[in-house]
């Protein structure tokens, strides 16, 4: 009897459909489920050896913290991979040494993927820095000889780095120490030098400056200076007098009349007198010695005149007494002239002095003009010598620094590195987790079988049951909708089921006889699976 079918829901014809495609979803489980323990079980175990090193601030030369450089660029500096390849030869491990260079690089790189390194972030004002290690090897006892290794010898380079650093820049200062003194000693000697050279004296310490002092030379130049302007003064002063005198002079006659009254008893008398003096002048003229030049030898001619002129008067007039008026030289001229020779005589040795002194001050501005070239190259040489003495002090300074940080990295406090957790012998494997890849390829075959169970089930253009029908039909279905099943077919697909059965089932126990083999009696396995067992194996270590 035909009845009315009933709706049915989404979700019961979704359960509806795994349950009719069953197989489906349990074989491609069965077969991932399998491969996927298999692999947790044969996939080599990694051990893994962990170490924390706490790095504590340092004060480099330049005044920053090189703790702190050193922590932070410790995950490259420890990842290195000439410092991973240095600690593989020094362990010497069999499996290493054997290789080819090719295989020496591999082997380095996958070492390294095996190496993790971190420094976790810290408060810039810590001072130190946290360095954590891990290193997973298939071995425990490699594992923690690998991290120990690689971090003692990286502890030992930054330790090394530090100590030649100083004793670099230790030495370098004290070469700068040296030229710079070699320097202020080659100062010294060209100072002297032109001290001696140029007469100057010693400079004199003033608190923190060097006062230099004048040389002689400079106020003997003053002093020459105001004699020739004194000088100057008197042959200006000499020179005017002279042209008045000359003036005086040039206004006077050279001749004055003069009268005379001579007694006839009287004229011998006089004439022996006159002729003893013309006498007496002129054995003077002779003894002296004059020039006819000099002023002296003048006035006596002028005097012999004179007298010999009156001496012919008075013999002219023997007889009688008379009185006579004559021309005779002007005395006043005379005198005068006297006068101006002794002006010019003056003038000559002022203007004697006026040179001699002009070519002294002369060559002594010469000299005074070397001196303040002197002078100028004391105070270039002085001023190198304080900037020099102001950098022998600072090398100094830090060349006392340099010692006490030598003296600092040869002591308990030279070593900034504080192992908090040294690399362990790990005591059972941790990565990966042979639970969670069994557990991943269970969930995986799960999904896959489920994703060809759905495939399979609604790739189909078909009505799948009634309820199809009465969901696009405007009246009720009273019918059911079933497969139609030829006995060849129900054979054919019992055929194909037990095929598929067999051969997931053989499957399932190939993989868990290898596996249980491979686990516990490898003796039972041919060499070729075993070889291919270790290959596969040799991918993930």
């Amino acid at each position: 009897m035909a009845v009315e079918v009933e709706a049915r829901s989404q979700l019961d014809e979704f359960f509806g459909v795994l349950k009719r495609r069953l197989w489906a979803i349990v074989l491609p489980a069965t077969l991932i489920a399998t491969i996927g323990i298999s692999i947790a079980i044969v996939i080599p175990k990694k051990y893994v050896s962990s170490t924390r090193v706490m790095l504590r601030d340092v004060e480099a030369d330049g005044g920053g913290g090189e703790g702190t450089s050193e922590g932070r660029v410790a995950e490259h500096t420890i990842r290195s991979p000439a410092r991973v390849r240095a600690v593989l030869k020094e362990l010497a491990w069999d499996d290493y040494m054997v290789l080819v260079a090719q295989d020496e690089t591999e082997y380095v790189e996958s070492t390294l993927d095996n190496l993790d390194v971190e420094t976790p972030p810290m408060d810039r004002y810590a001072g130190q820095q946290l360095v954590r290690a891990e290193f997973a090897h298939v071995e425990a006892a490699r594992a923690r000889d690998f991290l120990e290794n690689l971090m003692d010898r990286w502890r030992t380079e930054v330790l090394e780095r530090r100590h030649n650093q100083t004793r670099q820049a230790h030495d370098d200062l004290k070469e700068s120490r040296a030229q710079t003194e070699e320097v202020l000693k080659s100062i010294g000697r060209q100072i002297s030098e032109l001290r001696q050279l140029h007469g100057i004296p010693p400079a004199l310490p003033d608190g923190d400056r060097i006062k230099q002092r004048l040389a002689p030379q400079f106020t003997a130049l003053e002093t020459e200076k105001e004699e020739l302007l004194e000088i100057e003064e008197n042959y200006a002063n000499a020179l005017i007098l002279r042209d008045r005198l000359v003036a005086a002079r040039d206004r006077m006659e050279d001749e004055v009349p003069y009268t005379t009254k001579v007694q006839a008893d009287d004229t011998a008398d006089r004439v022996k007198v006159i002729d003893g003096e013309i006498a007496n002048l002129e054995s003077t003229l002779e003894a002296r010695g004059w020039l006819p030049a000099h002023r002296k030898y003048r006035l006596a001619q002028a005097e012999i005149g004179r007298l010999r002129h009156e001496r012919d008067a008075l013999v002219a007039a023997q007889t009688a007494s008379f009185i006579e008026q004559v021309m005779v030289p002007n005395e006043g001229k005379v005198k005068a002239s006297a006068q101006v020779e002794v002006a010019e005589d003056q003038l000559a040795i002022l203007s004697q002095q006026l040179t001699a002194k002009d070519d002294k001050v002369a060559a002594m501005n010469i000299e005074v003009q070397e001196l303040q070239d002197a002078y100028v190259q004391l105070g270039e040489l002085g001023a190198e010598q304080a900037r020099k003495h102001a950098v022998l002090k600072g090398t100094e300074t830090q060349l006392e620094s340099v010692r006490q940080e030598l003296a600092q990295l040869d002591g308990p406090m030279g070593n900034p590195f504080e192992v908090q957790d040294a690399p362990n012998l790990p005591t059972s494997p941790t990565e990966p987790n042979p639970w969670l890849i069994g557990a991943f390829s269970v969930l995986a075959g799960l999904a896959v079988g489920l994703a060809v169970a759905i495939a399979g089930e609604y790739s189909k253009s078909t009505f799948r049951s009634a309820g199809d029908l009465a969901r696009v039909m405007a009246v009720p279905v009273l019918a059911t909708v079933n497969v139609i099943v030829t006995r060849k077919q129900a054979r054919r697909t019992a055929v194909r089921r037990l095929a598929v059965g067999g051969f997931t089932t053989g499957f399932v126990v190939t993989f868990a006889y290898i596996t249980w083999a491979f686990a516990f009696r490898q003796d039972l396995l041919s060499p070729e699976v075993r070889d291919f067992i270790e290959a596969f194996r040799g991918a993930f270590k």
